[in-house]
């Protein structure tokens, strides 16, 4: 009797113990997946653009793939490091949401700078899938980084901060979504909305990316240049690295109180050589220098000061919450430098709040740098108009940002 009750117990011993070894040799096997090849000195992981296989990432597990989120954010695999050795003298960094037609115009306009090999491309992402992760391993130009958002609906479809089920729906009264007990019912918008976790994670992302590429890229942990922030639906005309260094040394010689150097508006002007070489001096404004904005780390302090301002505020768009904390927080209103032509256009708007098919905005860009091509890498640039920066309040809140676990999670950002 007590040999059966021995072997009984050896036999769920043995069981468990296989079950253990078998969960512990996945992770094993999926964390060395994940590694790269070799360490380099300075304490950044340098790989070539294949050793990352994407065809073998978990995107139908959202509890594993967030686990693959936060080993590639913990390793920050630097691509083409070996063919292009120098620092950086500009970090170019791309938040992706899911647009990959737009893209890829935009890698194919990156590549027509003569001057892109002395550039750092960080790619900050959205969502995850295999395509996109192609996208970025294709960039064989200059020196590349993948970060990747780590709250994102993909990562978090059915829980906060993605859309729980047990959440208000946006447009329940607050008194029956009291009565309902949902989640957020205490905390509505100011025009009495729930929010929508598709919409809230823009700015989420926005707010995290800036820390993070500030305080957690080790490849740029010295640099004490300008970082460009732009979003996948740009296209950028060749002079752009030109040009942009032509601000930033004429802002850190004579006009240091300009905090934001601006690659554009979306106004477009005619194009002649006067145009061409000028810049303006204006106070920022969310709705016409959102495009293309750059900025020290300097600067990114001062905004980070202001983070209980902006991640309270109830607006889901991150620009006019930052021209809210320009008005209401930083020590002074944020100015801008802008050439009069731009030297980025937003691909996906053809204008009149109408989508640009990919096609319709290659050949629409195509034309806007064939028209331009004559006027690009001035020699020099002319001061326009030079304006003090006042506080310029947004004239309404756009709302959609009421719940207060976007607030926390918004101000967590510094800590995780």
């Amino acid at each position: 009797m007590r040999f059966c009750i021995y072997k009984r117990k050896m036999l769920i011993l043995t069981l468990t113990l296989s079950f253990i070894l078998l969960l512990g040799w996945s992770w094993i096997k999926l964390t060395l997946d994940l590694k790269p090849t070799h360490l380099n000195g300075d304490g950044v992981k340098r790989i070539s653009a294949s050793s990352w296989d994407p065809t073998r990432l978990p995107y139908n597990n959202p509890g594993l793939l967030r686990r693959a989120v936060y080993q590639n954010n913990l390793e920050q695999l630097l691509l083409n490091a070996a063919t292009f050795r120098q620092d950086p003298e500009l970090v170019l960094v791309i938040q992706v949401q899911h647009k990959t037609q737009y893209l890829r115009l935009l890698i194919e306009s990156l590549q027509q700078s003569p001057d892109i090999q002395r550039v750092l491309l960080i790619f900050s992402l959205t969502h995850l899938s295999q395509e996109i992760i192609d996208i970025v391993r294709s960039v064989d130009f200059c020196q590349g980084i993948q970060i990747i958002f780590p709250y994102s609906l993909q990562l978090y479809p059915e829980e906060f901060p993605g859309q729980d089920p047990l959440d208000c729906p946006r447009d329940l009264s607050k008194e029956e979504a009291l009565r309902r007990r949902c989640k957020n019912a205490e905390y509505p918008d100011s025009y009495g909305h729930y929010r929508e976790a598709q919409f809230t994670q823009a700015k989420h992302h926005w707010a995290w990316m800036l820390h993070f590429v500030w305080e957690k890229v080790l490849s740029i942990r010295n640099y004490r240049g300008s970082v460009l922030f732009i979003e996948e639906d740009s296209y950028l005309l060749p002079d752009f690295y030109h040009f942009y260094q032509l601000m930033n040394q004429l802002q850190s010689s004579e006009y240091q109180d300009c905090q934001l150097l601006s690659l554009g508006t979306h106004q477009t002007l005619e194009h002649d050589k006067e145009v061409a070489r000028r810049i303006d001096l204006v106070g920022w404004t969310a709705g016409k220098h959102n495009m293309g904005i750059g900025m020290k780390r300097e600067v990114f302090s001062s905004i980070a000061h202001c983070l209980k301002e902006f991640c309270t505020y109830d607006d889901y768009n991150w620009d006019w919450s930052l021209q809210y904390i320009s008005a209401h927080c930083l020590p002074r209103p944020l100015k801008v430098m802008v050439p009069r032509l731009p030297r980025i256009y937003q691909t996906s708007d053809c204008g009149m709040q109408q989508q640009c098919e990919p096609n319709t905005a290659a050949k629409r860009m195509a034309s806007v740098l064939a028209s331009a091509q004559s006027y690009l890498f001035p020699s020099s640039l002319d001061i326009g108009l030079n304006q003090d920066a006042t506080p310029n309040r947004p004239h309404t809140k756009n709302g959609g940002w009421g719940d207060v676990r976007d607030h926390r999670l918004c101000q967590a950002y510094t800590k995780l």
